[in-house]
């Protein structure tokens, strides 16, 4: 299945969980989500799968190599444990959860050396077999949908001060499988990435022009299916594939006035360095 393909069915997708906005929530949601990717692994199993790249460069030895030696100290650990927590909490302790998750994502989400390491939480996970696609946030005036773009923006409102990153952050720490951390970073070697190997950017960037585009929620909803497509195409997880791409940000040095040629040209030799690392 082409690049094409893959990024329209999960358009799609999303469309068909748009449709149901509102008529159900919670855990009754999970029979929608079902519904809406039952028709797109319907449509998928009739189509030829093949390996075009989204993120050309990227194969599955740099990923194990990059994404899954990363570590932060056991930080994502705990918020995955809250973000469990909020999720299978009740209404009367909702307010409170979500108030720990939203404080611990925004720790989470800083610049190196400004975060803080608290004792870790309890080891044990709580129980939640599924996830549900839709859940109430408060103060939220509609509900926040794994699939639903808009809701995701009305998530960044509700949060005076929270970007992008912190944003997407909370995004991941509720649905793993189906969100990423996107930072400037995962943006700019993402973006790398793609002028490398000849296919488009995120609107706004431009090969020539000098790199510091900002990062928006409309880049992440594009990032956020090529890193998809990606992960199912290397059969790797998306959260390596997106600390992949972040490890190489971080090992490209800053030059001011680089166009994004030539900083992609950079991480492309930066990922051949790691290929080429002894196991």
């Amino acid at each position: 299945m082409s690049l094409k393909q893959r990024t329209d069915l999960r358009r799609r997708e999303e469309t068909c969980v748009r449709a149901s906005r509102g008529r159900v929530i919670g855990r009754e949601a999970s029979a929608v989500l079902v519904r809406c990717r039952g028709v797109a692994q319907a449509m998928m199993s009739s189509m030829a799968i093949d390996s075009e790249p989204a993120l050309p460069g990227l194969d599955a030895e740099a990923v194990r190599r990059l994404g899954r030696s990363w570590d932060d100290g056991g930080l994502w650990s705990d918020i995955t444990w809250l973000a469990e927590r909020f999720l299978s909490s009740q209404p009367v302790d909702q307010d409170v959860a979500w108030h720990h998750l939203v404080m611990a994502v925004g720790n989470f989400k800083r610049q190196a050396g400004r975060r803080l390491h608290p004792p870790p939480l309890s080891a044990g996970q709580l129980p939640l077999s599924e996830r549900p696609p839709t859940v109430l946030v408060p103060g939220l005036g509609e509900p926040l949908l794994v699939a639903d773009s808009a809701s995701w923006r009305y998530l960044q409102d509700l949060l005076p001060g929270a970007g992008v990153a912190t944003t997407t952050t909370l995004l991941s720490a509720l649905w793993p499988d189906d969100h990423i951390v996107f930072d400037w970073r995962v943006h700019a070697a993402a973006n790398a990435l793609r002028i490398h190997g000849g296919l488009d950017p995120t609107p706004g960037v431009m090969a020539q022009s000098s790199i510091g585009a900002t990062e928006t929620l409309d880049d992440y909803a594009l990032v956020r299916v090529w890193i998809l497509n990606e992960a199912e195409r290397l059969r790797e997880r998306a959260a390596d594939i997106e600390r992949t791409l972040y490890r190489l940000s971080q090992d490209v040095k800053d030059v001011p006035g680089r166009t994004w040629t030539q900083y992609a040209g950079a991480v492309a030799r930066k990922l051949d360095s790691v290929r080429a690392r002894n196991p």
